[in-house]
């Protein structure tokens, strides 16, 4: 299976596809709702994210 990151170490948190997190065998850790605002938009998105740990 090849799988292409890219995460900053500086970032509040990192994101996963839900495909990768099937594939990789990662169990959801619950939702939380997210607000997104994309560069020159006027308006927020809302979407609600699983919750996933990565790593030890």
């Amino acid at each position: 299976m090849s799988l292409y990151v890219l995460l900053g170490s500086e970032s509040q948190c990192s994101y996963i596809t839900r495909s990768a997190c099937q594939r990789l065998g990662l169990p959801s850790l619950g939702t939380k709702l997210v607000f997104i605002m994309t560069f020159g938009s006027r308006k927020e998105c809302r979407t609600e994210c699983h919750v996933v740990k990565l790593g030890p």
